[in-house]
């Protein structure tokens, strides 16, 4: 008997704890974001990332986001030329990558979202996790008759912070649905992270602006 009468006591507990649930759900969206940024030191003058994530209380005007992100690219390769040997032949090509798998954790700020279909955001983000730089060597052997390949990796930590300042809004009738274009800055540096032992230090100092692309969406939006 008293447990039925303390079951029946938190069953009204219960169903508001369910109903808030479902309530904070409608405020969940799911997002997808690719970024690229300028550099002129990396091969196609740019590096880029990729992040997926997941934002809370988004009819706030601070909406908490954790997300993962890929970066990546590669830096211009680095040719030496004989200058003895016949037709000037490459003596050697250095290339250099980095990859990185990060955590991000940022606060996403809106001005103007419950007026307009169009709004400002403005989104400082920090990114933490592994880092791994790869070297590859392709050197002209003592005989001139070959080249010979070597590879180095290099992993570590990585931390930094990036903000983004841009416009977000719906495309379509249906508030499921925003994309938002961003002008970034990231203070990502690699500049000592691509130096290895024994071999020709690389000076490169990556902090830089870059664009952004992002899709949200709000499963259980109504």
């Amino acid at each position: 008997m008293k447990n039925r009468i303390i079951t029946l006591c938190m069953l009204p507990c219960i169903i508001l704890m369910v109903q808030t649930s479902r309530a904070q759900l409608q405020h969940t969206h799911l997002f997808a974001e690719i970024s690229g940024y300028r550099h002129t030191l990396f091969q196609e003058n740019s590096f880029f990332d990729g992040e997926i994530g997941i934002g809370f209380l988004t009819n706030f005007w601070i909406s908490p986001e954790v997300g993962f992100s890929y970066s990546f690219g590669g830096l211009e390769e680095i040719t030496t030329i004989d200058p003895l040997a016949p037709n000037l032949a490459t003596k050697s090509i250095l290339k250099t990558t980095y990859r990185a798998q990060l955590l991000t954790l940022s606060p996403k700020i809106t001005i103007g979202k419950n007026s307009d279909d169009l709004w400002w955001v403005i989104q400082p983000k920090f990114l933490t996790g592994n880092l791994t730089v790869k070297r590859d060597d392709l050197s002209l052997s003592n005989t001139e008759d070959h080249y010979r390949a070597t590879s180095k990796e290099n992993n570590s930590y990585l931390s930094f912070f990036t903000l983004s300042v841009g416009l977000e809004g719906y495309p379509f009738e249906s508030e499921k649905i925003s994309l938002a274009f961003f002008i970034k800055y990231t203070t990502m540096q690699l500049n000592d992270k691509f130096n290895f032992p024994d071999t020709p230090n690389i000076d490169v100092s990556t902090p830089t602006l870059g664009i952004g692309f992002r899709v949200c969406f709000s499963p259980f939006k109504k």
